[in-house]
């Protein structure tokens, strides 16, 4: 045989061998083509993805097998039905071909979705923001929109209310282009609790009012549910007693006939609350035992925090102070290390209140105040929210449906397709406009309200680069932890605005004391921390106590103001692979030191101090 034989011989082996893979994936295709249209269907129907799985036979491609175990495993989350969930996780896992990656992204998504459920908040957003952003994705428009959704309610659960506005406002866009009208609706649902819970009922009511107009339409079952439950979370917000009862009577019902899941287990808790407000007690404290077999205290801090502050409204109801006081206060300190600023600030009030019924009026006092502080929070948070996401949010969607309405006119003249160019148009400056708003806010989630200095949220992207620079270039990088002295005394005896007064000047002066690149925090309460790289230890303690002598010498001092103020602090070298919250802790042991030895001085982690003092 020669060369040339030879040539064409293995020219239509490959050939072959091409049309043999093209084959297998048009089959692969068409096996799992029904699977995937149960997905991208307009809801998810559990009957319908079991026929399904069900009727693949041995012959079936393993990308079918894949997306059968993928809407499996989805359903099986989504019923609290963990243990098969993680079984059909890892049979996907295996069955998914390498080269689709739309799957093992959507197993991702999986993945953050029972992590979020079993409290596991870290964990569960890497996992969305890897489905997301990851190398090849390979996910479609209506897989995203899905993802945003759940990611959003995954950094709602974390605590992260700006953020996760920002996913659910991307999801419900999509949703409603893509005309998925009840998945649009229990985006919708969602968003209105976050907004109910960003203290915004008054926003959340125009939602509650475009999903009345759609609720009758909804076949899907879950959505009897999460509707009503939303009015009645409004209700309670606006502290409308009688209208929170009355929507409680309407839901039980609705609740008797489909039993609740264990996603939805901060229902019984509000339910008990509304029963409370109108006088109901029998009926709150059976719905607080029902809600006890949905809630691991472990799993569901939140959950498990707000029924506690349901059961302690019972016991005071009951005449029982003392023991809802323990109880609120439990809840109180849940709410606050969980970052739920609203249940915080009830929880607050109800604390309050058991105070007063246990005749602790010193201590009542105390509780009314902080509980005004945390109103005041919670009002700015809410008008921020108010501004840079609801009017962006109703604005695109009046802009969906301006195009919309231009499109199905096109098809009739010719002057509407000009109408639908300027249309698209406006939308695509709008969206432009949405981004900057996205940014504004992104930025605004990492800076400190009243200094205008980062939070701490910032040195979680920040750490590992300063880090790794500082080492490449042979730099030092030290911490510091600065604290101001006698700050509650400040407080106590010259008010809450004198000591944001404090807080400012002091931000002033530590940014003036460092460069552009090194990051200066407030840290939280009076608490600032500074990262740089610029100086080692004993330079950045003397730079801290030049700050300390600045503000000495330059403030002065108004009749019957306070003293210029004067801090305490810690400073620590960070080690070439220590992590940031081993360098604060240094830093912080060294700072405790400081405040033994007199305050108004700056120790060094594991060395002696300098100090104004």
């Amino acid at each position: 045989m020669d060369a040339t034989s030879t040539a064409m011989n293995k020219t239509d082996e490959g050939s072959q061998a091409a049309t043999a893979m093209a084959a297998g994936a048009a089959q692969a295709d068409a096996d799992a083509a029904p699977l995937i249209a149960l997905w991208e269907s307009d809801a998810l129907d559990p009957p319908a993805i079991t026929a399904a799985a069900a009727r693949l036979d041995a012959a079936a491609s393993d990308g079918a097998r894949a997306w059968a175990c993928f809407l499996n495993a989805y359903v099986a989350i989504r019923a609290g039905q963990m243990d098969e969930a993680q079984a059909l996780i890892a049979a996907c896992r295996e069955a998914a071909d390498p080269d689709v990656p739309r799957v093992a992204s959507l197993v991702r998504m999986l993945d953050a979705f029972a992590a979020s459920l079993r409290g596991q908040h870290e964990a569960a957003l890497a996992h969305y923001a890897a489905a997301l952003h990851g190398a090849h994705s390979g996910l479609t428009e209506f897989d995203r929109a899905v993802v945003h959704g759940n990611f959003g309610t995954a950094l709602w659960m974390a605590g992260d209310l700006q953020h996760a506005a920002m996913r659910l406002m991307d999801s419900l866009a999509t949703m409603r282009e893509l005309r998925h009208h009840q998945r649009t609706m229990v985006v919708m649902c969602n968003l209105g609790q976050l907004l109910v819970d960003l203290g915004d009922p008054a926003s959340a009511v125009e939602l509650q009012r475009e999903l009345a107009q759609m609720h009758e339409a909804a076949a899907h079952p879950r959505l009897r549910v999460v509707v009503p439950v939303l009015s009645l979370s409004i209700h309670l917000a606006r502290h409308d007693g009688p209208a929170a009862h009355a929507a409680a009577q309407a839901l039980e019902p609705i609740l008797d006939a489909q039993p609740l899941v264990e996603s939805e287990n901060q229902i019984p808790p509000a339910l008990a609350e509304a029963f409370l407000a109108g006088g109901d007690i029998a009926r709150a404290e059976a719905w607080l035992g029902r809600g006890d077999a949905l809630i691991d205290p472990a799993r569901h801090v939140r959950a498990h925090a707000r029924a506690q502050r349901a059961r302690a409204l019972l016991l005071l109801a009951q005449g029982q102070p003392a023991a809802a006081l323990d109880l609120a206060r439990a809840a109180e300190a849940a709410l606050a290390a969980d970052h739920y600023p609203v249940g915080w600030c009830e929880s607050l009030e109800t604390v309050a209140e058991c105070e007063e019924a246990c005749a602790d009026f010193a201590a009542a006092l105390k509780t009314r105040k902080r509980h005004a502080g945390a109103l005041r929070h919670l009002a700015d948070n809410a008008n921020r929210s108010r501004h840079y996401f609801l009017e962006s949010q109703f604005r695109l969607a009046r802009m969906v449906n301006e195009r919309d309405r231009a499109q199905a006119e096109s098809a009739l003249h010719e002057r509407h397709a000009r109408d639908l160019e300027d249309v698209n148009h406006r939308l695509e400056e709008h969206l432009a406009e949405v981004e900057a708003l996205r940014r504004e806010l992104a930025e605004q989630a990492v800076r400190d309200a009243l200094t205008g200095l980062y939070n701490r949220r910032r040195i979680e992207s920040m750490w590992a680069p300063m880090r790794e620079a500082a080492r490449r270039e042979g730099r030092p990088l030290a911490v510091a932890m600065v604290d101001i002295d006698h700050f509650k005394q400040l407080n106590d005896e010259f008010g809450h605005a004198a000591g944001d007064e404090v807080l400012k000047r002091v931000a002033v002066h530590l940014l003036r004391a460092f460069r552009s690149e090194d990051l200066v925090m407030r840290y939280g309460g009076e608490e600032f921390c500074i990262v740089t790289s610029s100086l080692n230890g004993v330079q950045l303690a003397a730079r801290l106590d030049g700050v300390m002598k600045g503000l000495a010498s330059g403030e002065r001092r108004e009749q019957r103001g306070p003293s210029p103020p004067a801090f305490s602090g810690g400073v620590a070298l960070v080690g070439e692979s220590e992590s940031f919250e081993a360098a604060v802790q240094r830093a912080d042991s060294a700072l405790y030191r400081a405040k033994a030895a007199g305050r108004a001085r700056i120790f060094l982690a594991g060395g002696e101090g300098t100090g104004s003092a």
